[in-house]
């Protein structure tokens, strides 16, 4: 199935792409707009509890208008419409949750005191902006998650064990997952860290601590074991030597993250 999706993806890519590009921005607003308008419907179904009265249903028709200028307006404020939808992240999360944030207040106070709609629901006011920001970055978060989910691993990809779960460990499995040129598949961590025990990473286990990494190697079937520890004392690294002493594949200590994502040739 996903190798299907990928084959309609790549052909509408082909097709569309450089059409999706030029207008981008106009296609983001409309998209955003869609979204508002959605919103602010589904916060009067919420309200009524499916069953909006008439005087209500033309209520929110004559003020439709006013709410997708105001949210569209705050979202472009925000810089929303420049972001990439595939590298969405904590702080364009935050940006929209602020944009919404202000324009449900703009809201508020246009349509109660400045117009004095007393008889347009508070509920739906403070429901529109937070389905409005949840439909916002909803839909990001989707494009982000489709897009992971069609990275096809080739079948010469190795299997890799990482040794630390810590910020190293975490941007280079990411980069792995969405960079085919690393063509690395990585199938587990291993970190001394308690509360990282069992846990996942992008969906790759923590399975055991460091003096297991021989046990963990041998479950999961890895070819190399990778050391993504930049800061680790000579110490540890002895330490990790010694626990992969004997082991039938070769492990790498990985220079800076930084040398590494400018240069996946780095790993070869």
């Amino acid at each position: 199935m996903k190798r299907v999706a990928v084959q309609v993806f790549q052909k509408a890519s082909a097709r569309f792409g450089q059409t999706i590009l030029a207008y981008r921005a106009a296609l983001v607003m409309c998209v955003q707009a869609g979204l508002i308008v959605a919103a602010n419907f589904t916060a009067f179904a919420f309200r009524f509890d499916g069953q909006i009265p008439p005087l209500y249903a033309e209520m929110m028709r004559r003020g439709l208008p006013l709410v997708c200028a105001v949210y569209l307006l705050g979202l472009w404020m925000f810089g929303i419409h420049r972001g990439l939808w595939r590298y969405v992240g904590l702080h364009d999360l935050g940006r929209i949750l602020w944009a919404c944030v202000a324009s449900t207040v703009v809201i508020f106070v246009l349509v109660h005191p400045i117009l004095g709609r007393v008889e347009y629901p508070r509920s739906v006011i403070l429901g529109t902006g937070l389905l409005a920001g949840l439909y916002v970055a909803g839909i990001r978060l989707l494009v982000r998650w489709f897009r992971e989910w069609l990275q096809i691993v080739g079948p010469t990809a190795r299997r890799v064990l990482i040794v630390g779960a810590g910020n190293a460990g975490e941007l280079l499995v990411r980069n792995m997952q969405m960079d085919p040129t690393y063509n690395y598949r990585p199938v587990a961590f291993v970190d001394d860290d308690p509360v990282k025990q069992r846990a996942k990473i992008h969906g790759v286990p923590v399975a055991g601590n460091i003096q297991s990494i021989r046990r963990v190697a041998d479950r999961f079937e890895v070819h190399e074991i990778l050391m993504a520890i930049p800061s680790a004392s000579l110490a540890l690294k002895q330490r990790i030597l010694a626990a992969v002493e004997g082991a039938t594949v070769p492990i790498k200590i990985l220079p800076s993250v930084k040398q590494l994502l400018e240069d996946p040739a780095l790993l070869q």
